[in-house]
């Protein structure tokens, strides 16, 4: 009978290094994305263009030169453990009936693929802190197309989204059942689509069961827009003396498969690696002008017969006390980003669901952070932020005394004392209306 020492001597660097090598190429996000150097932390910062230069002509005798800016919008990468268990009989190693290498190697790649390609792709299952998945991202901002027509039209409406974003589409994703529609495709007049663009665009069927046909038929892109960071490679551990549920498979009366590794004679290899991804989403040129949330490297094409879903829409009022709105903040629903107008407010579509994590900036306050739940209607939330701190200071340029923001480590370098000699003679000097302090005590990073 092999033994559990035996067992973690099959699994040297080389092997489970295969295994990761497997990994990528049964994941159609790990193959096709954009994969960043490995993270040295929990946490990366990818610092991405969300404003792009301008260049213009200026006439030096009449004007001043203006200054061009050059934003640095950082989304932060959040590393997230995934998990492979394989339960193996003991009997059917000792018969050596199965080859465990070759079983353990493709069955977890194959499980690894599966589950990265239906989080990134969809969204599901996503961990706290990743980013809404492709998919739901794209309803979101009305990446949709309905097919009312043929498929060679919808998937010509879906390119023109994602070029009007000024991306260009590299491949186009669906299920198994989504190749016999393209073996029978005709064009607009009726023929075979050969040699045409959408005939040339590389295409993927996904075999790893990640593919959800009831959500979309299927995904135009452009697939390196999709960044990706592992922190850990695969580690195997053995388990001999367990109970485990397996939730992905159900028993007659409704309950998780169990295994009692003791009682059934059975052992468990466990894998494990770490990673996480974003979408950066930079603004173009085409672009610098609008809205950016407006625009997305993908475009999705429903499935026939459905209605589009993610109809719901959720407003957010940004204020400072509850009642007094704050333009200009940056607001993040899942990953999206909109800008709040002159009320404070926002508004975005947003597929029903439990919750949404909800993320806001603005200037002169400390990020506010919580989770807004939406289910079957439209839905509208109060956002309450808190302003930084603020003291009576000395300004040099001007000898009245004025408020102003500063960190909090600064603070008790204003007194009381200094209040009164640095202002005209009043104890309570009177406040004028105050002025947003330009910079960031809480020295805090922007995510997406």
């Amino acid at each position: 009978m092999i033994n559990n020492e035996q067992l973690q001597a099959l699994f040297t660097p080389d092997y489970v290094s295969g295994i990761f090598q497997k990994a990528t190429k049964s994941s159609f996000i790990m193959a096709n994305a954009t994969r960043l150097r490995n993270m040295t932390g929990k946490t990366m910062e990818l610092n991405i263009l969300s404003e792009l230069p301008m260049a213009y002509w200026t006439d030096y005798d009449i004007e001043h030169r203006k200054l061009t800016q050059l934003s640095l919008q950082g989304k932060t990468i959040i590393a997230k453990e995934v998990a492979v268990l394989v339960p193996i009989s003991k009997i059917a190693i000792a018969d050596q009936s199965i080859d465990i290498e070759a079983l353990v190697q493709d069955k977890a790649a194959e499980a690894v693929g599966k589950v990265i390609d239906e989080t990134v792709v969809f969204g599901k299952n996503k961990p706290r802190g990743f980013r809404e998945g492709v998919v739901p991202t794209a309803i979101a901002v009305g990446a949709t197309v309905t097919q009312n027509g043929t498929l060679y039209e919808a998937i010509d409406k879906a390119m023109s989204y994602v070029e009007e974003s000024d991306y260009e589409p590299n491949g186009i994703v669906g299920g198994l059942g989504l190749k016999s529609a393209f073996r029978n495709m005709t064009d607009t007049t009726g023929q075979p689509i050969t040699g045409t663009e959408i005939d040339s665009i590389p295409k993927t069927f996904l075999n790893n069961g990640a593919w959800d046909k009831k959500v979309a038929k299927l995904i135009v892109g452009d697939w390196k827009q999709v960044y990706y960071s592992v922190r850990q490679e695969m580690e195997v551990e053995v388990f001999t003396e367990a109970t485990i549920k397996d939730p992905t498979r159900i028993d007659s009366n409704g309950n998780p498969i169990e295994y009692n590794l003791a009682q059934q004679r059975m052992i468990a290899i466990m894998l494990t690696m770490r990673l996480g991804w974003e979408i950066p989403n930079p603004i173009s040129v085409e672009t610098e002008t609008n809205n950016p949330v407006n625009y997305f490297p993908f475009a999705i094409v429903a499935p026939t017969g459905s209605t589009v879903p993610n109809s719901l829409t959720l407003t957010l009022k940004v204020t400072s006390d509850g009642t007094t709105p704050i333009a200009g903040a940056d607001v993040y629903v899942g990953g999206i980003k909109r800008v709040s107008d002159e009320t404070g407010s926002i508004s975005v579509k947003v597929q029903p669901k439990t919750s949404y994590p909800v993320d806001v900036w603005a200037d002169g306050y400390f990020k506010h952070s919580q989770e807004v739940a939406i289910a079957s209607a439209d839905k509208e939330v109060t956002l309450s932020m808190k302003e930084y701190p603020r003291y009576y200071g000395i300004s040099l340029d001007n000898p009245d005394v004025k408020e102003v923001a500063v960190p909090e480590s600064l603070k008790q370098t204003s007194t009381d004392k200094d209040v009164k000699e640095g202002g005209k003679g009043t104890d309570s000097p009177a406040k004028p209306s105050a002025a947003k302090g330009e910079t960031n005590p809480a020295n805090q990073s922007k995510e997406g």
